[in-house]
């Protein structure tokens, strides 16, 4: 078993834990903003999105009131496939994509900050920061309570000392890394503060999205694959509709001037059913 100063009883140790604070640094700063996209507008609007289609697909059974759903159901719900043969294709998430509005600037934004935190978990952070403290913490001990007139602590740094121009004096070792361990502890005790601070964020976007007790890489997971769904769904129905105002437009039109650029502007507007058709739809997509 190695002990503290065969591990890291070298010059180079600085530099390591450095590193690996600054990498946790990232990670809850990915979180942090990943949180924040949780609460966006454009999640908020394909969740009320869900609950009224899902209530009016519903009407007239017990489900049709529902207040909301389960959080971890979301990606089932957008999956929901109709039951009749000429909708056996079609999902919720296609009729959301074919029918609402989404900002799609914002969804393409709120994809990316979500999946750039989907590998990064709290309790990761938190047992690894645990960790880099420790080390620090029995670095210094030793640092303290070593002799100072150790043949082989003092050999073992006396290149360092040297090239930083310090003279291998009693207070030279401890002088030499006191910098780094006061920055270290503070640093990790301020991760470890962040870190508890996102833990209350977690407990508030459980109450938020109704995710009961779900952690919250599980809610950053889910979220990113409804979202990625939605967003794929529309860019899909955006190619169909391209190619469909494509076929249109090689029609010969015996029109001009502003007759023929209203129709022009019509032919890339989406066409609008009745609303029995629309309901038809949902009631198959059922």
């Amino acid at each position: 078993v190695h002990t503290v100063w065969n591990e890291y009883s070298r010059p180079e140790f600085g530099v390591e834990e450095r590193d690996q604070f600054n990498r946790h640094a990232e990670s809850t700063k990915r979180i942090r903003a990943a949180c924040d996209a949780l609460r966006s507008p454009i999640l908020v609007h394909l969740l009320h999105k869900c609950l009224q289609y899902g209530n009016y697909i519903n009407q007239g059974t017990a489900m049709s009131k529902a207040v909301g759903f389960k959080f971890s159901s979301l990606p089932a719900i957008l999956s929901a496939r109709g039951k009749q043969k000429n909708a056996s294709n079609l999902r919720l998430v296609d009729l959301l994509a074919q029918f609402v509005e989404f900002d799609t600037i914002a969804l393409e934004g709120v994809i990316s900050t979500l999946q750039s935190a989907k590998s990064i978990t709290l309790n990761d952070i938190e047992a690894a920061l645990k960790e880099l403290n420790s080390s620090v913490r029995r670095l210094k001990e030793q640092l303290n309570g070593r002799a100072v007139d150790d043949a082989s602590l003092l050999e073992a740094y006396q290149p360092f000392l040297e090239l930083n121009g310090r003279a291998i004096d009693d207070a030279s070792l401890l002088e030499a890394y006191q910098p780094f361990l006061e920055s270290a502890r503070a640093r990790g005790s301020g991760l470890l503060a962040d870190v508890q601070g996102l833990r209350d964020v977690e407990t508030s976007l459980q109450a938020f999205l109704c995710a009961n007790t779900m952690k919250l890489e599980e809610i950053i997971n889910i979220t990113t694959d409804a979202l990625t769904m939605l967003s794929t769904s529309i860019k899909e129905r955006a190619v169909v509709k391209l190619r469909s105002s494509s076929v249109s437009m090689t029609i010969p039109r015996q029109t001009a001037g502003r007759e023929r650029y209203a129709m022009h502007r019509r032919s890339l507007q989406p066409n609008r059913l009745n609303v029995e058709t629309m309901r038809q739809m949902f009631l198959e997509a059922a």
